[in-house]
Order: C-alpha cells, then structure tokens, then sequence
C-alpha cells in the first residue's frame, strides 16, 4: 500500500490511500477513520507521520476530528457558483440535491442605512423584506433576506416565493431584464437566533453573502444576504479568459 522507495513522502502516500477508501466508498460520510496508533500498526510508520497523513485530510476537508473519539469522513460539501445568473433552487436541482423553501416573512419594512446604501435610495424609504430558508436534502442549509424597493416590486409580493424563483418573478411580473450582480464573500460565526433557525451551534461557522443584482439600466434591483452554512457549503468563482485583451 505504500512504497518506501518511492519519492513520495510516507504521510502523503498514508493520506492518498485513506482518500482514495473515501471516492471509492469503502469509508462513507460519518465512518471513523483508523487512529493515529492504527495507522502507526497497519503501514508500520512513525506517530508523527500518521499525523501528518490525518492533518492533510483534514486540511483537504475529506476528514474532520471529533475530540475525545477521533476523527469521521466528513459529507461532501455543496459548491454554489458566485457571479452566474441562476437562482439558488436552480444551482442545486442542477446538481441532484431535493430543495424546499420556506418563507420565514414577507412585508413592507422601512430600509435600514445599509439597505438603503445598497438600494441607492434614502434611509427610511419602504423596501420589501423577504426572508427565506433554504432546506437542502431535507436539512436547514441557507437563510437568505432580500430587499427590493417598494412599490416599484410590489408584485413580488403576490407570488409564492416559496415555490416559484424571485429572479424570474422579477423579470415575468415586474418586467425587469436582469443584467449582472456584484457579491461579497465574508466569514461569520453564528449568533444563537441563526443557530436555532439552521439547526446547528451558536458560533458554527457560516458564510456570509452579500449581493447586489442588478437591471439592464444598471439600476439595483435587489440587495441579499445569504447565511450558508459552513459545514455544508463552498462557494466558487469562475474566471473567463480576455480573448483578444491585452494584460497587463
């Protein structure tokens, strides 16, 4: 199983074959992973190098440690794209997840002076306020707020947005052409009311997304936060080559 000859460090050989029992499937999401002192035994190592083989699944996010009972092969985490144009039911049914939405609230709020910073319209002013959870797989996964002016989106409030997508409900009711968004990506820990409404612990890691969508005019239409949570989730950003750019 490792080849002491080889170039290849011993922890990195330990490492690959422990990762390749996970894509196989041979380990399974929540299966404990042999001990230090088991790995020590089973390819006759040093301590120290079953460490490192451990440490570097760890750092790969394959396995995490538990303390007091070892270490688990942890669930794939979700990639959900940054900067693309599709909603979030749509990015995960693309990639075989069941999702349902719930619809924590919905009504008129006045616009706090970040909403209304990002809006580009005075503090005060009325927004609509929609408050979402995102349940993937049956678990609590996403809590998303949107902001849109009122009333010029007053419609959106007449659509069930638990079954229906707020990008195309924008777009189909309110004749808004969608052109682009600007987001930012943040890490937070949880507070105790986020916790108990995504099922895990007061100060579990969450990301925090914040975006700007906006219209053909370069109007901003909606402003959104978006909780993911950390032990489910990765965001990724995709880079498009400048064809006939010159870089400089």
């Amino acid at each position: 199983m490792i080849d002491r000859n080889c170039a290849v460090p011993l922890y990195y050989q330990v490492a690959n074959y422990l990762r390749e029992q996970i894509q196989k499937g041979i380990l399974k999401p929540g299966d404990r992973i042999p001990s230090e002192w088991e790995l020590v035994k089973e390819f006759n190592i040093s301590r120290q190098t079953a460490r490192q083989a451990i440490a570097e699944l760890v750092a790969e996010g394959w396995i995490f440690r538990r303390a007091g009972k070892g270490s688990f092969v942890a669930t794939p985490k979700i990639t959900s794209q940054l900067t693309t144009m599709i909603g979030f039911m749509q990015k995960m049914v693309q990639q075989g997840f069941r999702v349902t939405t719930r619809v924590v609230s919905a009504g008129v709020v006045t616009a706090s002076n970040i909403v209304a910073s990002n809006l580009n319209i005075a503090p005060g002013e009325k927004v609509i306020e929609i408050q979402r959870l995102r349940i993937v797989d049956e678990v609590p996964a996403v809590l998303q707020w949107a902001y849109l002016p009122f009333p010029r989106y007053a419609a959106v409030l007449d659509v069930d947005l638990s079954v229906n997508s707020l990008f195309a409900t924008l777009e189909q009711k309110c004749g808004i052409r969608l052109a682009h968004s600007r987001e930012t990506v943040q890490a937070k820990i949880a507070t105790s009311t986020e916790a108990s409404i995504l099922g895990i612990k007061e100060g579990d890691p969450l990301l925090l997304v914040e975006g700007i969508l906006y219209s053909e005019g370069n109007e901003p239409v909606r402003y959104g936060r978006s909780l993911y949570r950390g032990d489910m989730f990765k965001l990724t950003v995709q880079s498009y080559e400048l064809v006939g750019r010159k870089l400089r």
